[in-house]
């Protein structure tokens, strides 16, 4: 098997692998059959085996067999060592798939990003309501956020009561904006950090925006808050 370019690969199964189903037709013996599902559990099995190969970036390396994500910067090819070594084909589907893993691989190193707007309307009921930057990632997860910044503009007129809008991240509370004061702001929090939490507290937990008791009063229409920040989710399953 020669190395090939991806327009060069032709359109052929994902497994290259040898599963039959054998039935004698000899009228003198007994016909020799299989179950449907064992077939398919096996090429399934097969498969699974192969994508699994693909995801380790098996034929992204150069002249190694076993994956990793080495590609040679010298050639567009495919590495066929690392195909054969796995059991696959040079194909297009399998080109897919192995660019598919390492676009995962290197978007899975590059933070996630918000840009959200908070109205004067919003600011109003921010504790009855609070707002969602990043919704709650799932079972076994945390967001872990790189930066919190938050511009605060002032219009002309203050807010009353509980002014001090805040940032929950993973059950930890940090002050953004402080709604009282007379004039705008900028707010810039790194490293969000977790310090010795119960999962309980910071797996399957949004990121959001709240006052601590009540909502705020008073403002003016032209008020407004814009929070940026960057985050990675930790998946911890």
């Amino acid at each position: 098997m020669a190395n090939k370019r991806t327009k060069d690969l032709s359109l052929q199964a994902t497994y290259d692998g040898d599963a039959f189903l054998h039935i004698d037709k000899d009228v003198w013996s007994e016909a020799k059959k299989i179950k449907a599902s064992t077939i398919l559990n096996a090429e399934a099995s097969s498969r699974v085996a192969a994508d699994n190969a693909i995801i380790a970036g098996c034929g992204l390396d150069n002249l190694k067999v076993g994956g990793g994500y080495t590609p040679d910067p010298s050639t567009n090819y495919i590495n066929a060592a690392g195909f054969i070594g796995a059991g696959l084909t040079q194909n297009l589907k399998n080109a897919d798939k192995l660019l598919d893993a390492q676009i995962a691989a290197v978007y899975s190193e590059i933070p996630m990003s918000f840009d959200i707007v908070i109205s004067h309307s919003q600011i109003l009921t921010i504790y009855s309501n609070p707002v969602t930057l990043v919704a709650a990632p799932g079972a076994n997860k945390l967001i872990l956020p790189v930066f919190v910044t938050a511009y605060y503009k002032y219009a002309g007129t203050q807010y009353s009561g509980d002014t001090d809008i805040n940032v929950y991240s993973n059950n930890n509370e940090f002050r953004i904006v402080n709604t009282a004061l007379g004039y705008s702001t900028i707010t810039i929090l790194q490293y969000l950090g977790i310090d010795s939490e119960d999962i309980s507290n910071v797996f399957n937990t949004s990121l959001y925006i709240s006052t601590t008791s009540s909502n705020p009063t008073g403002g003016t229409a032209g008020n407004y808050i814009r929070v940026i920040g960057k985050y990675y989710i930790i998946d911890f399953n």
